[in-house]
């Protein structure tokens, strides 16, 4: 019994020791597992590996409970604008200079207590001869922070407050005219008249050719980034010139487009015109781009004019062509921020009126007195005479002189401030056709 007992603890010990050097020795599987028979020891096949596969990590970003599922809120994206072709253009007659000076000379008055502004008119005879006594057109409200803009033929004109707001004034009614236009939106800024005189350039972050008495309208140009900074219309309405500010997307110069909105090209590069305007005849187009510039309606023989003569800052209005197209009218200012506080006595502090002979690019001050605080000049309809303001005598009052500088004549003697005087001829049948004599 004894010795039965002892073998069986001898067993005991012997599967012991076996069950724990199988345990310390590692395992491996049948399938890639090969056992050398002179070592005894496992090894990998070529090629192989027995390190073990990296644990799979549990995920932290599960709650332990479910949330709602929730609803976008629903935005409409804002419409994409495209510009859409408009008809195809119809030349105009392009504007002849008048047989003579006739005609009526609109100016208008801020008055003394500036709550009401009065629209007055001057009868011109062929002689060039004026009545001395000026007849209400009309009295509206305050106009003290308006820009004027006449039309070509003078029927209409353009008033455009500070905010964007533009309305349309008819002097043969003497009053103003309904129109589609709102009193303020992203559209409101004014950068000329069409030469029907009865469209309107202007927009903001695009240039629109725009009939104020409908809803038609034709989209020319859309910066991606900035704004169009200056725009003009050729004489036959066929093209349309105008600038950006900045912008990322299209190069920085002088560029046109058909008043249908097609075909839009750069026709003068690295430049940056401001106060645009093309001459009567078609041939040219005058600019400031660090100096007042001209170049060839089709881009060619870029020139500056009058290197000196420098734009007013806050001075909005292009160089006057003269109708015979030769000769520009400038105004300039040796301050600089003449026109930056509205209708003040700041608008006469060094400013002055400049004549520049396009073929020579010479200029000259209107006035060979040497005297200062002359704005607003407009061209008689023949190219014979300008009217322009001037307080040379103490308050701002219509003057009208020769384009050679003589005879000089004072219009208006009260005590209104005067501005925007604007020269209407009387016989429009001599004026915006083409003549034949």
């Amino acid at each position: 019994m004894g010795i039965i007992l002892g073998i069986v603890i001898i067993l005991l010990l012997t599967f012991g020791m076996v069950s724990i050097i199988r345990g310390i020795l590692p395992r491996t599987s049948d399938s890639n597992t090969r056992v050398s028979q002179s070592e005894g020891t496992a090894y990998p096949p070529p090629g192989e590996t027995n390190t073990p596969p990296a644990p799979t990590l549990a995920r932290t970003d599960v709650f332990p409970w479910d949330l709602p599922t929730r609803t976008p809120y629903p935005i409409t994206p804002a419409p994409t604008l495209t510009l859409v072709p408009g008809p195809s253009p119809t030349p105009l007659p392009l504007i002849q200079p008048a047989r003579d000076a006739s005609g009526k000379i609109y100016y208008f008055t801020g008055e003394d207590d500036k709550s009401q502004s009065t629209i007055y008119a001057i009868d011109v005879d062929s002689g060039g001869k004026m009545n001395p006594s000026p007849a209400v057109v009309s009295i509206e409200d305050s106009l003290n922070d308006q820009t004027i803009f006449p039309s070509p033929d003078g029927a209409l004109v353009a008033i455009v407050g500070p905010w964007g707001t533009v309305s349309i004034y008819n002097v043969e009614k003497g009053e103003f005219e309904n129109t589609t236009l709102p009193p303020a939106s992203g559209e409101g800024k004014f950068y000329s008249w069409f030469p029907d005189s009865r469209r309107i350039l202007n927009g903001a972050g695009s240039l629109i050719l725009k009939d104020p008495f409908t809803t038609n309208r034709t989209y020319l140009a859309m910066p991606g980034y900035g704004q169009v900074i200056a725009a003009a219309a050729s004489p036959d309405g066929r093209y349309v010139v105008y600038s950006f500010d900045t912008d990322i997307l299209y190069p920085k110069g002088l560029w046109i487009v058909n008043t249908n909105g097609q075909d839009a090209h750069l026709l003068v590069e690295d430049i940056e015109p401001y106060n645009i305007s093309w001459s009567p005849d078609l041939k040219r187009i005058a600019f400031f781009s660090g100096n007042w510039q001209v170049v060839n309606a089709d881009g060619s023989d870029l020139r500056e004019l009058a290197k000196g003569v420098f734009l007013p800052q806050c001075y909005f209005l292009p160089a006057l062509w003269s109708p015979d197209s030769s000769t520009l009218a400038v105004v300039t200012s040796k301050s600089g921020q003449a026109f930056c506080n509205g209708w003040s006595e700041n608008l006469f502090k060094d400013t002055n009126i400049v004549l520049i002979d396009v073929a020579s690019g010479e200029a000259r001050p209107l006035l060979s007195d040497g005297s200062l605080g002359n704005i607003d000049p407009v061209w008689s309809p023949d190219g014979s005479k300008l009217a322009f303001v001037t307080n040379r005598n103490g308050s701002p009052e219509i003057w009208v002189v020769n384009k050679d500088g003589t005879d000089l004549q004072q219009l208006t003697q009260n005590d209104r401030f005067e501005r925007y005087p604007f020269w209407r001829p009387v016989n429009e049948s001599n004026f915006g056709k083409k003549r034949d004599d």
